[in-house]
């Protein structure tokens, strides 16, 4: 069932004090989607009552360079999975399958370290580009600086303390596209468009069924799933 993904996402960037000078990585932690992405069984099919549109939310994170890692609660997150990867590469962060309590831990201090390293190299390539500049009397060329930042960070890419993320999680092209928009009308437009689907999960089903059965010596074995 939705929950208040918009609210916890206003509430995060709007109600916390967030220095300018740092670095901020907020985390969202989930185990089902917004409300008015299309979910069976939602209250408020048209989304947030309060008018909170979680894409715009992450847009507006985006603008104030807060990094915003999800961490979903699988398997019951998976249909939704490429919901939140498109809110995650928004901000330039990540999603990552959360299916043990004892990996909130190395979210959170996995994704705080890469956003400091990310922000060390880029301050690092700035600097020097600013001293060519002095020297040189020309203006800063913002087409070199981020070509300087691009071709260091694909070069320091061992040296980044990065949060792991599961490698059999790929990042669709129209998930891609789904991080492009700005509101999440756009956004289910986008997915639609690209034939992304929101919520629609045989092989979720199977895998909490099999959950279920097994603390009881039971077992799900619906050949269906059984490619799997």
């Amino acid at each position: 069932m939705p929950e208040s993904i918009c609210c916890a996402l206003y509430e995060s960037l709007y109600s916390l004090a967030w220095r300018d000078d740092a670095v901020k990585v907020a985390i969202l932690i989930a185990d089902a989607p917004p409300h008015g992405i299309g979910s069976m069984g939602d209250s408020m099919p048209h989304g947030c009552p309060d008018l909170n549109d979680p894409v715009a939310i992450v847009n507006k994170m985006a603008e104030k360079s807060i990094t915003l890692y999800c961490a979903g609660c699988e398997p019951a997150l998976v249909p939704y999975r490429q919901f939140f990867i498109a809110l995650s590469l928004i901000t330039g962060g990540k999603y990552i399958p959360l299916d043990n309590a004892d990996q909130l831990t190395q979210i959170i201090v996995g994704g705080t370290r890469e956003e400091i390293s990310m922000e060390k190299l880029m301050a690092q390539v700035h600097d020097e580009v600013m001293k060519e500049a002095a020297a040189s009397g020309k203006r800063v060329d913002e087409d070199v600086l981020t070509t300087r930042i691009h071709n260091l960070l694909n070069s320091q890419g061992s040296k980044i303390n990065a949060v792991s993320a599961s490698s059999d999680i790929k990042i669709e092209e129209g998930v891609k596209e789904m991080s492009k928009t700005k509101t999440l009308s756009d956004l289910l437009k986008c997915a639609d468009a690209n034939k992304v689907e929101l919520g629609k999960s045989s092989y979720t089903a199977s895998l909490i069924c099999s959950r279920v059965a097994k603390p009881f010596g039971g077992s799900y074995l619906s050949s269906r799933y059984k490619k799997y």
